[in-house]
């Protein structure tokens, strides 16, 4: 049950006063409790073991704030602690220790509210009647670096580090007002452990050779805890604690690991005028007016000088820093030069020559939102979504605790799947920077290519290829544009074109080796359509756009991705965004059956109106109620089959005469029963199933039975009669659908 002392005593003063004044309204002063308990600082000065803290705590200045009211908690190291640091830093006694040095150590140990010990391990959320029991390891303290002096374009200025971010990809920083970005300590209960799932080998693991007991702070031990004062709660601590250095300030001294250091600073940090608040403070502080620069890490998933965790950030809290905090994966020199010799400057002479997304990609791969436990690798997600590729027994070299999360040195790079993917074969190459700009604009895209957990086949678009197709960038207005170099078959919309020509591009799942011919699907979902190839010495690829402009497969690219194979190719692949009858018109093998189509455009009613779109457009070449936005196959009867319909009756025969009415519907009926519509059926996919047709009497939807060998279909009408694909004119590519002509035509069931 959770200790309620503080709210007891807040009652109880407030009673006291009311019953008090009632009694005897002229007084002025009132006695003192005779139960309440003595301040903080004399409680010390009782015990008899805490002079050092008493003389480091007068030292510091804090000697009226623990002697008076408040609501403290002060983890209070005892004399002999204080031995033990003085010969453990060369100093005889707290005489040795300067101001800082001593304001440094008692603001550490001194939080800002009052927590009794089974408290401390209890998260603190902004709703203030809600506490969650063992959530929290971590609690704020007075302790703040504030303004500090730092190089800034090579000169010596006042820096704040930032004290907000909002996390993630994009992440942003900011200071927020009157915030000081004080430091947090950690602690480790073992109440807290048990409830998340840790044991002692996540505490020991950062600390060897120290055991955890019921409560440890930091590598302390807790050796008497809830001495209640009338100021707050003091606990026992074997051991002075200094301020820990956040991420930032630790990988600041560690030459190990500078070189990813460096990377950070030049590429990725930033400094920028503070606030006007900031200004004013300083101001009033020192009497002096001078800039002040915040820095920030606006490109990194988080600001490793940032204490406060995600509190200003997206689904942050104000205590949020009690229950978590950020972690970096800090690869060492030789890790990172490795790295660089077999990914990055296989491309690139120096990382100037890259883009700042690049290295930021790099970076952020090491980083993430979250606390990441030695024994919980495989289970926190980085914001790329990948776990902790690590060993944390033979790929950690180095670890720390920080006063904002948790630091691993590590001897590799993360196998980030951003670079071993297919996705790195644009990533790292600078011949496609602008598809990898492309593909950033659809993060399903984006997605997919780094999908450890599906097979593609990329084909690449290089920068001369789009430039040539007519898409480019447009900064000023913040969006996708496109000339008219693609022939006029890109439609309104550059980013709807944009998002069909790259699912053009990928195949997923099919491991396509591309000997002989074939026909085979792209992209995923229904956004895939369908491209086909023929080797014979050299390999051609082709969609329904590309016409005559038969694409040379140039070859594989050599770079072993985890989730498939990338591919060069002479040309891009293009799609067609033609209706149906520009395919129909222009193929004699489709000549009969288009002539249906024609004459019903242009035939006139029996009152002598036109009749134009009924079935079909000749301007548009589109036939009536088959929308090109969705996948549609067409069945077309061969020449032969056409004029045996006409023999047999099903069609009329095509006169100078006008169709009538009748005849109208009659030609209607036939074409629309030889088109499927919202889905594409190829041989190769072994189809064997019903399928809708356009055409529908009263009754509803009418079907045909479809069957294929692998080679080609055959089909089965509502009579019972069959039809076989003809494979010299099958499969034939069109705007979001597939030909097949048939040896015979479909009759379809009377209404």
């Amino acid at each position: 049950m959770k200790k309620q002392f503080f709210v007891f005593a807040f009652i109880m003063l407030n009673l006291l006063v009311i019953f008090s004044g009632c009694e005897d309204k002229k007084a002025k002063y009132y006695e003192r409790p005779e139960w309440l308990e003595p301040p903080i600082l004399t409680q010390l000065e009782q015990r008899g073991n805490f002079t050092s803290l008493l003389a480091c705590i007068e030292k510091a200045g804090y000697t009226k704030s623990l002697g008076a009211a408040g609501y403290f908690t002060l983890f209070a190291p005892t004399d002999e602690a204080f031995n033990q640091y003085f010969a453990a830093n060369g100093y005889a006694s707290v005489s040795d220790l300067d101001s800082v040095k001593a304001r440094s150590i008692v603001q550490y140990l001194l939080l800002q509210n009052a927590y009794s010990e089974d408290q401390l391990d209890d998260y603190q959320s902004s709703d203030q009647e809600l506490w969650i029991e063992n959530e929290a390891f971590k609690r704020q303290t007075n302790y703040y670096k504030w303004i500090y002096k730092d190089t800034v374009d090579g000169v010596m200025e006042n820096v704040l580090d930032v004290n907000a971010v909002m996390g993630g990809e994009s992440n942003s920083n900011y200071s927020s007002l009157d915030d000081y970005n004080y430091k947090n300590i950690p602690y480790f209960s073992r109440n807290y452990l048990n409830e998340q799932n840790l044991s002692d080998y996540d505490y020991e693991y950062f600390f060897p050779g120290v055991a955890l007991d019921s409560f440890n702070v930091v590598d302390a031990h807790l050796t008497e805890g809830d001495i209640y004062a009338e100021n707050g709660v003091i606990h026992v601590i074997d051991k002075v604690l200094s301020p820990l250095q956040n991420l930032e300030e630790f990988l600041a001294g560690k030459e190990e690991y500078s070189m990813f250091r460096d990377i950070i600073n030049r590429y990725l940090r930033n400094y920028t005028i503070a606030p006007s608040w900031v200004s004013s403070l300083y101001e009033q502080a020192t009497g002096s007016t001078q800039n002040i620069y915040v820095k920030g890490y606006s490109n990194m998933a988080f600001a490793p000088n940032c204490e406060n965790f995600l509190r200003y950030g997206e689904g942050g809290e104000d205590y949020d820093n009690q229950k978590n905090g950020w972690t970096m994966f800090a690869p060492t020199n030789e890790a990172v030069q490795q790295f660089f010799d077999n990914k990055f400057l296989k491309y690139y002479s120096s990382l100037d020559q890259m883009t700042t997304s690049q290295i930021a990609d790099f970076v952020n791969a090491h980083l993430w939102l979250t606390t990441v436990w030695p024994s919980k690798f495989d289970m926190a997600q980085n914001i790329y979504g990948e776990e902790a590729r690590f060993d944390p027994t033979a790929d950690v070299v180095d670890k720390k605790v920080c006063s904002n999360g948790m630091f691993y040195g590590v001897n590799k790079v993360q196998a980030t799947d951003l670079y071993y993917t297919v996705l790195g074969d644009i990533n790292l190459n600078p011949d496609y920077v602008i598809m990898l700009q492309a593909i950033r604009s659809f993060p399903t895209i984006l997605s997919l290519l780094k999908n450890t957990e599906v097979d593609l086949q990329l084909f690449l678009i290089n920068n001369d290829q789009m430039t040539n197709m007519g898409f480019f960038w447009n900064g000023d207005l913040n969006r996708w544009e496109f000339t008219e170099n693609y022939n006029g078959s890109l439609g309104d919309n550059a980013t709807n074109a944009l998002e069909r020509l790259l699912y053009l591009h990928m195949i997923e799942g099919e491991n396509v080796d591309f000997s002989g011919q074939g026909i085979v699907r792209t992209g995923i979902d229904d956004r895939g359509e369908y491209i086909r190839y023929f080797t014979q010495g050299r390999t051609y690829v082709w969609a329904s756009g590309n016409g005559t402009a038969l694409s040379i497969l140039s070859g594989e690219v050599d770079s072993e991705p985890s989730n498939g194979q990338s591919y060069t190719l002479s040309t891009p692949l293009r799609f067609s965004v033609d209706n149906i009858g520009v395919q129909l018109e222009s193929n004699s093998a489709f000549r009969n059956f288009y002539r249906y189509l024609e004459k019903s455009a242009t035939s006139l009613s029996e009152i002598g109106a036109s009749m134009e779109g009924y079935l079909y457009n000749t301007e548009t070449k589109a036939i009536t109620d088959v929308a090109n936005t969705n996948n549609n196959t067409f069945l077309i009867p061969s020449n032969a089959a056409i004029d045996q319909a006409v023999a047999d009756g099903v069609l009329p025969p095509i006169t100078i005469a006008d169709f009538t009415q009748a005849e109208q519907e009659k030609v209607a009926a036939f074409v629309n029963y030889h088109i499927l519509p919202k889905r594409i059926i190829v041989p190769q996919e072994g189809f064997k199933d019903g399928a809708v047709t356009l055409y529908k009497t009263t009754d509803g939807d009418t079907y045909i039975t479809i069957s294929s060998d692998g080679t080609g279909l055959t089909i089965i009408d509502s009579q019972t009669r069959e039809a076989n694909t003809v494979s010299r004119y099958s499969n034939i590519l069109a705007n979001r659908a597939v030909i097949h002509q048939i040896d015979n035509y479909l009759r379809y069931p009377q209404n």
